[in-house]
C-alpha cells in the first residue's frame, strides 16, 4: 500500500470519527421553529398540496404555544384536512403539548382533539439513524374517548431532490399510528423528511403519496433583527434609507459586498451560513493540497489541523 493512499484512507477514518462524535453534540437544526416560516408540498400526481406553517394561535389562552399548521388539500375529492401542534421548544426539541385534527372524513362529528401533560417530544434536536421515541395520547372527537400511540423513528439519512432544490443528509422519519376505540382507525405509516436547517422538504402518506417541496421561506436570525430595527422609530428610517441607497448605487453595492466577505465565517466553506459535515467533505477532497481556499489555519496546506479547526467551530 503506497503512503498517499493509506494518508487518504487514515482521514477518512478521521472524518467518520468526527462525523460520530461531534455532529450528535451540535445537532443540525431538523426543523426550524420560528413563526413564519412555511414549507409547501405538491404531491407526484399533481392533484394535492400541502402546505406546513408556523404561527401564533389565535386563542388567546394557547398564546403561550407555537402553532405548526399542516393543510392538505385534495383539489380532486374537494377536501381539506388540517393538522394542528401546538408546540414549544427547548434544549431537548420540539415539545408537544396539543393537538387539533380537523379531519373532512370526521366533519360531522367534529375535531380530532388531545392535551399531552407533560408534553411529549415531538422531534429531538439530535435525529440519529436508529433513535426511536413515542407520543402516547388520549383523544377525544366530540365525547367520544380514543388511545392514540405514535411510534416514530430516524431510519435513515438521504440526500432528497425536490423541485425547490437537492438537500444533503436529509433525516428519514418513520410514523407508525395505532388508534383504538369506539371509532375504527386503521393504523397507518408514513414517512417525513427533514433537511439540516430547512425542514420538512419531503412526505409520504400512508396510502404512499408522495409531496415533495416546491417552495419554503424561512424567517431566518438576520431577517428578525431587521424586523426589530424597523420597529424603532428612531433606526427605521435610517434602514430604509440604507437600504435604498445600497440597492440604487452600484458603487455602494459593491462595498457592501466586500463587507459581507470580511464578516464571512472563514470556517463555513460551502457558504451555506453554517459551519456542519458538507464543509468537512469539502475540506477532505482538497486534503495533502496547497489550496488557500480552505487552508482555514493558514499554514501553506490542508491538513488535520485543518479538519480539527472545522470541527470545532460546527455551528450549533
Amino acid at each position: 500500500m503506497s503512503f498517499s493512499t493509506f494518508l487518504r484512507g487514515f482521514i477518512f477514518i478521521i472524518l467518520f470519527s468526527l462525523v460520530c462524535t461531534v455532529i450528535p453534540v451540535t445537532a443540525q437544526n431538523y426543523y426550524p421553529a420560528d413563526i413564519g416560516n412555511e414549507w409547501v408540498m405538491e404531491s407526484t400526481d399533481g392533484n394535492e398540496k400541502r402546505t406546513y406553517t408556523l404561527e401564533t394561535p389565535e386563542d388567546p389562552a394557547d398564546q403561550e404555544y407555537t402553532l405548526l399548521k399542516i393543510v392538505t388539500e385534495d383539489f380532486a375529492n374537494k377536501e381539506v384536512d388540517i393538522d394542528r401542534y401546538f408546540v414549544t421548544t427547548d434544549d431537548e426539541g420540539i415539545k408537544l403539548h396539543k393537538t387539533v385534527f380537523t379531519l373532512d372524513l370526521y366533519a360531522k362529528i367534529g375535531d380530532i382533539v388531545a392535551n399531552l401533560s407533560p408534553p411529549v417530544i415531538l422531534f429531538p434536536h439530535v435525529l440519529r439513524e436508529g433513535e426511536k421515541w413515542k407520543i402516547v395520547a388520549d383523544a377525544k372527537i366530540s365525547t367520544i374517548e380514543l388511545d392514540s400511540i405514535t411510534n416514530l423513528e430516524v431510519v435513515g439519512t438521504e440526500d432528497v431532490v425536490t423541485p425547490a432544490g437537492t438537500f444533503h443528509f436529509c433525516a428519514k422519519v418513520k410514523f407508525e399510528v395505532s388508534t383504538t376505540g369506539l371509532i375504527n382507525i386503521a393504523p397507518t405509516t408514513s414517512y417525513q423528511w427533514l433537511a439540516p436547517d430547512v425542514g420538512p422538504i419531503k412526505y409520504e402518506n400512508s396510502d404512499g403519496l408522495v409531496y415533495e417541496l416546491v417552495s419554503y421561506n424561512l424567517q431566518t436570525d438576520t431577517q428578525d433583527s431587521e424586523s426589530t430595527d424597523e420597529e424603532d422609530g428612531a433606526t427605521e428610517t435610517e434602514n430604509i434609507s440604507e437600504n435604498e441607497s445600497e440597492m440604487t448605487t452600484e458603487t455602494e453595492m459593491t462595498t457592501e459586498t466586500e463587507d459581507d466577505e470580511k464578516t464571512k465565517n472563514p470556517y463555513d466553506l460551502t457558504g451555506d451560513g453554517v459551519v456542519n459535515i458538507l464543509d468537512l467533505v469539502r475540506m477532505v477532497s482538497y486534503f495533502g493540497e496547497e489550496n488557500a481556499e480552505v487552508d482555514v489555519t493558514g499554514d501553506g496546506i490542508v491538513n488535520i489541523l485543518d479538519l480539527v479547526a472545522i470541527a470545532q467551530n460546527f455551528t450549533s
